[in-house]
């Protein structure tokens, strides 16, 4: 609720794997997680009828990111750059998360679009290291990701479809299973190494 990333308030959670700690001197949490809102019905019988539905599964993460942040400012995934090029400007504004702020990486600009209460304080945010971190993270594991950055925090949700760190019981644990989780568990050091967030580049006030 405090990363503001979807806006929807959610009625259930439920979470598995959950992992605190700290790398250096960068604190962070992190957990799988699925969250859900629900809608109720009358059918014909006069009988109610409750449905879920997902809001978010996957990895959602949060660490420090050694300054305090005036405004908000998000990173989502840019599906319509990739379809309409220069055009998807129309179709991403969202007034509700501030202005949309174009930046000068191309790369970046791809795959993902920004918008900010503060377009001084997302380029102060999202300088060049960190641009080009967020897009090769983005190569990486090629699936959605959304970013916030808000109070102190930088918060990530990592979309996945199905569990994760749970290889089967039922046969031999394959390799490429092993792997997977490797990467999945090494998400949040690669991030915080590949965003700097431990060269204490800002002092806290």
């Amino acid at each position: 609720m405090k990363s503001k990333i979807f806006k929807r308030h959610c009625d259930r959670y439920g979470g598995d794997d959950f992992v605190s700690g700290s790398i250096e001197k960068t604190d962070f949490e992190f957990s799988e997680l699925k969250t859900e809102y629900k809608t109720e019905s009358t059918d014909d019988d006069g009988k109610k009828q409750t449905e879920w539905h997902t809001i978010f599964k996957g990895i959602f993460f949060h660490a420090d990111f050694n300054k305090h942040i005036e405004g908000e400012t998000f990173v989502f995934p840019d599906t319509t750059e990739k379809r309409f090029g220069k055009f998807a400007q129309k179709f991403q504004k969202d007034s509700s998360r501030g202005e949309l702020v174009k930046l000068e990486n191309p790369e970046f600009e791809k795959a993902f679009k920004v918008y900010s209460s503060s377009q001084q304080e997302a380029r102060y945010i999202l300088t060049p290291t960190m641009m080009e971190a967020m897009a090769d993270i983005q190569k990486r594991i090629n699936r959605p990701m959304h970013f916030s950055f808000i109070g102190e925090r930088i918060y990530c949700a990592v979309s996945f479809s199905k569990e994760l760190f749970e290889p089967s019981v039922k046969k031999s644990v394959k390799f490429s299973d092993v792997e997977e989780m490797y990467c999945l568990f090494s998400l949040i050091e690669i991030i915080i190494h590949e965003m700097n967030l431990n060269t204490r580049i800002w002092t806290k006030n």
